[in-house]
């Protein structure tokens, strides 16, 4: 069975800089959601937007650290290559695979850190891991480095400067194919054998407050967070979960 052409994908994950202060030490968060199309087992094409976050300024001031965030809003339109396609793997009974894409990028960047706002533009390129949670849904890892160029008004001269930037995204998120007529078919019978039932979830991720400034003595490391859930399927579509 070939994999459903259509395609939508939601992600999210760190965002880190290339600056004079570190690139670990910009952490921040990226939030991405797509559609796409397979155009044959081989490429693919897809389009969405991305909302992301990280510091782009560190200082100590009387004894404690201060950092200023910059937030970036863009679209984004990708050319995908899947290289495991001319073999075939490009199905939801495929266990996993990976592809390779590059597109552009337009987008808006709002600073927190004296600069007025700008707009920018450029490419992008990155490489997606993805591995077969279900037909017609798979859980994928995406490391995505933009390469992004503006104007910007230099903040002691007040004359425009051309800028380049350097973006490092890892993402994790969720892509769902669209079902064809006879999958819709397959899982309406198997609803209609659907039988309650209890479930557990456990979970476990990185904490990380988004601010435009902030100033405190520690050291601003990522922080972990988890969660424990219990619930109750009450029908193919509907449940009740406690945490």
């Amino acid at each position: 069975t070939k994999m459903s052409p259509f395609f939508v994908e939601l992600a999210t994950g760190l965002q880190f800089q290339d600056l004079n202060f570190g690139a670990i030490s910009t952490k921040g968060g990226s939030y991405a959601a797509y559609v796409g199309k397979w155009l044959s087992d081989g490429f693919g094409v897809r389009g969405g937007v991305n909302a992301s976050f990280n510091r782009v300024r560190s200082a100590v001031v009387d004894g404690y650290s201060q950092y200023n965030d910059a937030g970036y809003l863009d679209g984004r339109f990708d050319l995908l290559a899947n290289p495991l396609g001319f073999l075939g793997v490009n199905s939801p009974k495929s266990w996993g695979g990976f592809h390779l894409f590059g597109g552009i990028v337009y987008g808006h960047a709002q600073p927190y850190d004296g600069r007025t706002d700008y707009g920018y533009s450029g490419y992008n390129t990155g490489l997606q891991g993805w591995l077969r949670l279900q037909d017609n849904m798979q859980l994928f890892l995406e490391p995505r480095v933009p390469f992004i160029s503006s104007e910007q008004e230099n903040v002691h001269t007040q004359v425009k400067e051309e800028v380049h930037e350097t973006l490092y995204n890892l993402n994790l998120g969720v892509r769902l194919n669209y079902s064809t007529w006879d999958e819709r078919k397959a899982r309406y019978l198997r609803n209609t054998l659907f039988q309650p039932e209890f479930f557990v979830q456990a979970a476990g991720g990185l904490a990380y407050t988004a601010m435009r400034q902030c100033t405190y003595g520690g050291n601003g490391d990522l922080d972990f967070s988890g969660r424990l859930s219990a619930g109750y399927r009450l029908n193919p579509y509907h449940a009740l979960r406690a945490n």
